[in-house]
């Protein structure tokens, strides 16, 4: 039982500091100052110290999320593996709470990821030197851009999530940077023919649609009628809808969306934009 394996860890600590200061430590089964992680495998165990506390992709800003939030990290590693520049036409139109946005923006001024976190587990530990983490944050600060002139747009059709997305993107203080809108993408013009989409629609699992396989299909057509001359990455859980956009994908990645399987779709979208459509005409 794992639990046995972790408390004959906690008994040994607690034994040594009882014999080399005459005390035992606290242990704090909530808030701990310092968490020892015990991993067994077949027969090798490893140990190992806890130096970030609560998970690095909590950065700080998220105070709102909806039913289905994105990783922050994922979205992050989305938007890099694209090798999209967030800064050159963006558009989120499924925004959900902001994250897509959010992280796209950090990478193009140069934030770093962790500016709003307050505290880390390595703080707690005896060789820890305040001077030097000081020094090592304004450096990083100090790279950040303050001087580029760009907009992502986001939008979502749930007005909620919207609101959500306006709090969020105020913690971090990038609403200068990030158009925000309540929009339906389905009734939505393309303002230009060489824009970056980067999207996490429904997967039908946590966020649910009536008919998600005709969801997909539709999806797939406004891209490919409205948004001619533009790069689009969708993020997927539902491999067996994604078929329904029926557009060939240039690349497609394997990754996690927390416990669900899913995948980077990017695509190139040639055919059927408005200009074609009226030439034709």
């Amino acid at each position: 039982h794992s639990n046995f394996a972790g408390l004959r860890v906690k008994d040994a600590i607690a034994d040594y500091f009882r014999s080399e200061f005459g005390k035992r430590p606290l242990v704090d089964t909530e808030e701990p100052d310092i968490v020892i992680n015990i991993h067994i495998t077949e027969d090798r165990c490893t140990l190992s110290l806890d130096t970030s506390g609560a998970s690095l992709f909590k950065r700080g800003y998220r105070t709102r999320t909806g039913l289905a939030p994105i990783n922050e990290v994922l979205a992050a590693g989305i938007i890099l593996h694209s090798k999209i520049k967030p800064e050159q036409n963006l558009l989120d139109p499924m925004c959900g709470a902001g994250t897509i946005p959010i992280e796209a923006c950090m990478i193009a001024l140069n934030i770093p990821a962790g500016k709003m976190r307050k505290n880390y587990s390595f703080f707690n530990l005896s060789g820890f030197d305040k001077k030097l983490w000081y020094k090592v944050r304004a450096e990083a600060e100090d790279k950040i851009i303050t001087n580029k002139k760009f907009t992502i747009r986001a939008s979502d059709i749930d007005r909620e999530m919207i609101e959500k997305a306006e709090i969020n993107i105020n913690n971090i203080g990038l609403s200068s940077y990030i158009d925000l809108s309540r929009a339906d993408f389905f009734k939505m013009d393309s303002n230009s023919e060489n824009q970056s989409i980067i999207m996490n629609p429904p997967y039908d699992i946590r966020i649910k649609e009536e008919n998600i396989n005709l969801f997909y299909s539709n999806l797939g057509t406004k891209l490919k009628h409205d948004f001619a001359g533009s790069k689009a990455v969708i993020l997927t859980g539902n491999m067996q809808a994604y078929k329904n956009i029926a557009l060939k994908p240039d690349s497609k990645t394997e990754m996690y969306n927390g416990p669900v399987k899913s995948w980077s779709l990017k695509y190139s979208l040639y055919a059927g934009s408005k200009k074609n459509k009226k030439h034709q005409s």
